[in-house]
């Protein structure tokens, strides 16, 4: 094990360690013990994302002095007339640089292993924390998290060429994860339930410049879908069909009939896009209290039910 996974690692609780090396959370406790839990979690995270830059940054700058270096050895030695001295020194250096480069390359793969998708630490315990005097102080909070990358391999759905255009080839990625899904009791008796699908998409862009040398390029764009639900408190509420219906002209809202009671769900799009890897933009927890705010003034009190083609 690397130092550090070591130092990240050492003295966690061992379901903490768990998740960090399952990437998933799957369970069903009270807030108090979220709240015990995720923000220790939390911590790990950022220490990892914190160090993660740092040896990133590392990496690229001894693979450019590495580059750079065995130009000089190349150009050096053809200046010195094959000078066992230059030949030395410069094959000295680069050899130095480069070992830095592969020692900083194995750190960040190490890193990335042990790395977490930060939807939990920027969307979902900043929600918990803000719901925190409305959730049933001893109702179970289910939470399903896949805490892995995004854009994991085993997270790919398609690859397909799509029309070259001007390019050689170009290929496109798409890939899907199920990032969180949380059940949140209330005092009042409703449920609140939190869906976020990411489907981050990869395309690579073959192509030859004008001076005729082969390129490659890759961009990535991202599409989260952020879908908050709501479960009335027993009979006392009704979800009002008529501004589901005035709602459903301006939002993507949908209400179902289940055999635990009515499901009113809300759903929004955040796209991204970047050329310098997946896009990470945090869904706002501002955002998902807006959305159940939405939900929630859809209510009104049993017996008082409108429906879409009259009251």
């Amino acid at each position: 094990m690397s130092a550090e996974e070591t130092l990240s690692l050492k003295g966690l609780p061992p379901d903490v360690r768990e998740a960090v090396e399952t990437k998933r959370i799957l369970g069903k406790k009270r807030l108090r013990e979220w709240l015990w839990f995720l923000p220790i979690l939390s911590r790990f995270d950022a220490q990892v994302d914190g160090r993660l830059k740092k040896v990133q940054g590392r990496s690229v700058l001894f693979g450019v002095l590495a580059f750079l270096s065995l130009f000089a050895a190349i150009f050096g030695t053809a200046f010195s007339d094959g000078d066992i001295m230059v030949l030395r020194s410069t094959g000295g250096v680069l050899l130095v640089f480069f070992i830095l480069f592969i020692i900083y390359r194995i750190k960040v793969s190490r890193l990335k292993k042990i790395n977490l998708d930060n939807s939990f630490r920027d969307t979902l315990l900043p929600l918990l924390q803000i719901l925190s005097e409305d959730i049933a102080p001893k109702g179970k909070i289910i939470l399903d998290l896949n805490l892995g990358a995004p854009a994991a391999k085993e997270n790919m759905i398609s690859e397909q060429k799509l029309p070259p255009g001007r390019n050689r080839k170009l290929i496109e990625r798409v890939y899907r994860s199920k990032a969180v899904h949380a059940v949140i009791p209330l005092t009042n008796g409703a449920r609140l339930i939190l869906d976020i699908v990411k489907q981050p998409a990869s395309y690579d862009r073959y192509y030859k410049n004008p001076r005729g040398k082969y390129k490659h390029k890759q961009k990535w764009k991202m599409l989260t879908l952020v879908t908050t639900g709501l479960i009335p408190p027993g009979d006392d509420f009704n979800v009002d069909a008529v501004e589901v219906d005035r709602m459903a002209e301006l939002q993507k809202v949908k209400l179902k009939e289940k055999a635990s009671g009515e499901l009113c769900r809300l759903t929004r799009k955040i796209k991204s896009k970047s050329a310098a890897g997946v896009p990470e933009e945090p869904v706002r927890p501002e955002l998902l209290v807006d959305m159940f705010m939405t939900l929630c003034a859809m209510l009104n009190p049993a017996g008082q039910r409108r429906k879409p083609n009259g009251r």
